[in-house]
Parts: structure tokens; sequence; C-alpha cells
């Protein structure tokens, strides 16, 4: 097993009706804790790093180190570009090493959206490298770990057949759709449109995608996965445990406190979230 494309990844998850989990790193602890879960669960699994955090660490250091983790594990890794903004952001992702590229234009008129998704198809494709791309509009930018806008306010629900024209007009690899999730931590619960996804399910020749997991429950993860879902993000919620267990721990240390105290929590508790994940999405046992 090794580092494989975004296609090899998710079209045995939409045949065999499983998701993987894509889930994002800011660390090396973090890199580890994914690739040791899915080792440890026997299931593919997307190391992801978003745009949105590249002020905290740069694409020529993240990816190469992603890249060399992932070649190293015992089970299918795809090393992801998660929202990518701009033209710049999906060259040196792929410069770096990653096997698969989410572009988001989703914000952009549907025109604009197609037109930079068909180019950067162009220019990955030609490198064996899938793409991953959004139409409709998830609510809340990623990055955004407040979770306090109400969902419907910036929600644009994905049309089925504008779907259908945008991956033909494209040939993208995935479509990550709209379908009522949000990104960040959520005040409200969301509600998820299930017959809209087996809508677009039903007209799409390519593996659909939920992004704005952290608020949507087991039962309905495993219902969208019923109905469609290939691939999932999962990271705020995972992000805030973390950030929780830290500050547990470093509460209960008396006397003097180090930084690498703190390593063994973050990586222990990473990895205790996405192994659970991985359960709940099905994709556990799926290599032998």
């Amino acid at each position: 097993m090794t580092l494989v494309s975004l296609k090899e990844i998710l079209e045995p998850a939409r045949e065999q009706k499983y998701a993987v989990g894509n889930f994002n790193v800011l660390s090396i602890q973090m890199i580890k804790a994914v690739i040791d879960a899915a080792e440890e669960e026997k299931s593919p699994v997307i190391l992801a790093f978003g745009d949105a955090h590249s002020d905290r660490i740069s694409f020529d250091i993240i990816f190469p180190l992603m890249v060399k983790i992932a070649k190293k594990a015992k089970v299918p890794v795809t090393v992801h570009l998660d929202h990518g903004k701009s033209f710049s952001s999906v060259i040196s992702a792929l410069r770096y090493g990653a096997s698969g590229i989410m572009y988001d234009g989703s914000s952009l008129s549907y025109e604009k959206n197609v037109q930079n998704t068909r180019e950067i198809c162009k220019i990955a494709h030609a490198l064996g490298i899938s793409v991953e791309a959004e139409i409709g509009h998830v609510a809340m930018e990623e990055g955004n770990p407040d979770g306090d806008a109400q969902i419907e306010d910036d929600l644009i629900y994905t049309n089925p057949e504008e779907a259908v024209s945008f991956i033909e007009e494209t040939h993208v690899d995935a479509l990550a759709i709209s379908i009522g999730t949000a990104h960040g931590i959520c005040l409200e619960k969301p509600k998820l449109d299930f017959d809209l996804l087996q809508e677009i399910n039903r007209l799409s020749e390519v593996p659909l995608v939920l992004h704005g997991g952290s608020g949507v429950s087991d039962n309905d993860f495993k219902k969208a996965i019923k109905n469609g879902i290939s691939k999932i993000n999962f990271f705020s919620r995972t992000s805030n445990a973390v950030a929780e267990a830290v500050k547990q721990k470093l509460n209960n240390i008396n006397g003097e406190v180090y930084y690498q105290d703190i390593d063994p929590v973050v990586y222990k508790t990473y990895k205790e979230n996405v192994k659970e994940k991985i359960r709940v999405f099905g994709s556990n046992n799926m290599i032998f």
C-alpha cells in the first residue's frame, strides 16, 4: 500500500457503499495519528491540508512531510489539498507531491467555477492527479471554527441538473455537494436533504463528497453514505477535542510545564477520534 490518487481511493468506496474519511492535519503528531489510526482499522484514508491553514505552515514543508509518511503506510493514502482557493495554491500542492486536489470555486459564479475547474483538471490529469470540486455552497468558510452563523444564511443547495452539467463540462473526478451541512462547529443541528442527495447520486457519474460534517449525527452519516456519499471531511470537531484534551492535561500538571508534555495528548486524542469516525464511515476492515 502506498500513495494513491483520490480517484483510486474513492471508486471502491462508491462501489462498496462506504466513505473514506478526509482528515486535515497541522502537525507531524496529527499526520502520524491519522496514518496509525487507518493502519489499525485497516482502512484507506485521505490525509489533507487545508489552504485556509497555510498561514500556519507552508506547503513546501507540510506536503513533502505528508507524502513521505504516506508512502510508508500499510494502507492506501491520498495526500490531498483541501479547499484550494487559487491556481497558485493548486500548483504549489501539485509541485510538492499532492495526489489529490480539491479546488473550491463554489463562491464564484457557475460559469467561472466551471472555467477554473476545467483548467485545473487539465493540469492535474496530465500529471495523473485527481480533482475534487464543489458546486453549491456549504455554509461558513473553511477554517472558521466559530460555528455561530445560522446555516440557512449562507447555504446554497446543489442543483442536480447543474451538478451533471458541471461534471460533464469540467471532467472532475469527485464532486462536493451542498445538502444542508456547514463548516465549523455548528450551534444548530444540520438538516440533511436526503431526497436531494439521492437525486444527485442517481445522476452523478463521479463519487460525491460531504463537507461540514462536525454537526452531523452518526446515523445521518450512515444514511448519507447509503445514499451516495463516498468521501467525508471531518476536522473541526476533532480539532476541538484535541484542544480540550490539551487544556485538561495542562490544568492537571503541578509544577513546571513543557511543550513536549502536550505532544502525546495531541497524538492520542486525534488518533482516537479518527478511528471512531473510520468505523462510522464503514471503511474499517476494507484493506486486507
